[in-house]
């Protein structure tokens, strides 16, 4: 019996020593403004920044509950998402761009596991509006699915990630 609780207090240590701790990051240098000398102003998008920002939050909170190894961790990336959601709003959550809307819709759905008011309607918002524009697409269909299963909605989730299994992305399965 004292072999199987040392195993299990080891097991427990372990898992939190090789937990990937959250990054730090900047929401500002996303969005860069330039303006030329004639007054007409020029927006950027920094999307390699932005994907290094959301992979590391899905890592910790794609699902329900997030998972962080600190609250230090957990706060940082609950303001990282707050901030990614009022810079989305600014943007009319993409403004109709399929890349920019599908970033938005998943950062919602990342407020939604941090219980932040408004998350879940946002990304379901954007999915629907993605899956009218986009409706042969695969991965419109795979991400749609994903947090409509997220939210509980599984009868709903399916004929989105059965599209998604037949065009190819078979983690839809």
């Amino acid at each position: 019996m004292k072999k199987i609780c040392l195993l299990v207090i080891a097991l427990l240590l372990s898992s939190h020593l090789f937990a990937a701790a959250y990054g730090d990051y900047d929401a500002r240098k996303v969005v860069s403004v330039k303006e030329s000398a004639d007054g007409k102003k020029t927006v950027t998008f920094d999307l390699l920044y932005l994907d290094r920002v959301i992979s590391d939050l899905m890592l910790h909170a794609a699902s329900y509950p997030p998972k962080f190894d600190s609250k230090e961790d957990m706060n940082k990336a609950q303001k990282d998402v707050t901030q990614l959601m009022t810079l989305f709003g600014i943007l009319n959550n993409g403004n109709g761009e399929k890349d920019i809307m599908l970033r938005a819709a998943q950062v919602y759905s990342i407020a939604h596991n941090f219980d932040i008011q408004g998350g879940a309607e946002k990304a379901q918002r954007l999915y629907a509006q993605l899956t009218q524009k986009y409706p042969s697409d695969p991965l419109v269909s795979y991400k749609y699915g994903v947090f409509l299963a997220g939210v509980g909605k599984l009868e709903e989730s399916m004929p989105h990630l059965n599209k998604a299994l037949a065009a190819g992305i078979s983690d839809a399965n």
